[in-house]
């Protein structure tokens, strides 16, 4: 099977508080018997595991933990042969910022600093 040859778009994405998303995209391969594409992850260059089967798609979206991440994909056919990795990319995952903490109304002595007086 023909190498994938791009994870050409990756999108950070917000989600949970400590987590957010990486949308992988790459060019379709043209096989007639492909079947689909596995996605594999690692917080280490060259060190990736499978995380994902994707089925028969060209990109997918992927919530993950705040993190540094690398990925590549592979396709596979009906025969279940899969092809060798594509490139490797990387990607920060950043979700939102936590939320504020310690949030209080502080009443003073009526004096607003307006100068308005009364």
């Amino acid at each position: 099977m023909k190498l994938l040859t791009t994870l050409a778009t990756l999108l950070l994405l917000t989600s949970a508080l400590t987590a957010g998303t990486v949308t992988l995209a790459w060019d379709p391969n043209p096989e007639k018997d492909l079947a689909g594409y596995r996605i594999y992850y690692g917080t280490e260059s060259g060190n990736l595991v499978l995380l994902k089967d994707v089925g028969n798609v060209t990109m997918v979206t992927l919530t993950l933990p705040n993190g540094v991440y690398y990925f590549h994909a592979t396709a596979y056919n009906t025969s279940n042969l899969e092809s060798p990795p594509s490139n490797e990319v990387g990607a920060t995952v950043l979700g939102p910022p936590g939320k504020p903490s310690g949030l209080r109304v502080v009443v003073t002595d009526g004096d607003d600093g307006s100068g308005g007086g009364n």
